[in-house]
């Protein structure tokens, strides 16, 4: 791998680019755009009816956390379900018509963007959980390292100020209890061992006392028992 020009970091950018392109290009764009806005439109369905809802299933769940559970689940399949099968009925019609060699290139194209926007998103989650020193080597030499950062860049244009303050003081305080759990692992591991080793030493001798004994005892045994010779009966 270090002899080819990419290495894993490249080949997992250029298969997620693929593996979106292939299958918006044969889903086609109508069902992709759709696809996203299904998803978007059930949530939008579930927080419109699940203060009507909740009520009634809390008749036959007593469990306030359950019943809240079932029924935003629920409710976000059933709208789900129902949206998606409105998008494969539109974009069927729309591939079986002349616009179907269209729809399947825009797709591809939104394919390649998905994808990309896919890795970008990886990627920032991976800096902020990760700092740049402990990152594998072959994320950091990877070529296409700087054609991801400018993505994430622009991104995060679009992000709100407080929102990003917020995401990185989240990310911040699970890196530091991250931290504070690797150190009291290390500090219990430290403790311990000392222990079962100073245990192993008194444990082992003990072990080996007992079994000789018992050999001693097996083979006198054995002496007490062997029969005496013929010169000796006269």
């Amino acid at each position: 791998m270090d002899s080819l020009p990419i290495n894993l970091a490249d080949l997992i950018v250029i298969i997620v680019l693929i593996v979106s392109g292939i299958f918006a290009f044969v889903r086609g764009f109508v069902h992709e755009v759709f696809a996203i806005g299904s998803w978007i439109a059930a949530t939008f369905v579930t927080l419109y009816a699940f203060p009507h809802a909740q009520p009634l299933v809390e008749q036959y769940i007593p469990t306030e956390f359950f019943a809240s559970l079932v029924t935003g689940v629920v409710i976000f399949l059933v709208s789900l379900v129902l949206f998606s099968m409105l998008t494969r009925l539109l974009s069927n019609r729309v591939q079986e018509s002349s616009l179907g060699a269209l729809d399947r290139s825009l797709g591809l194209l939104f394919g390649f963007a998905r994808g990309a926007v896919i890795v970008v998103l990886a990627w920032l989650a991976l800096t902020f959980l990760m700092p740049e020193e402990d990152m594998f080597e072959w994320v950091k030499d990877a070529r296409s390292r700087p054609m991801v950062e400018w993505g994430a860049d622009r991104l995060m244009i679009l992000v709100p100020a407080g929102m990003l303050e917020r995401g990185s003081e989240a990310a911040e305080e699970a890196r530091r209890r991250a931290e504070e759990l690797r150190r009291q692992e290390q500090t219990y591991r430290q403790l311990v061992s000392p222990l079962r080793k100073a245990d192993a030493p008194e444990s082992q001798p003990e072990y080996n006392e007992n079994m000789r004994g018992e050999i001693e005892k097996a083979i006198e045994g054995l002496i007490g028992e062997e029969p005496a010779p013929e010169g000796n009966k006269q």
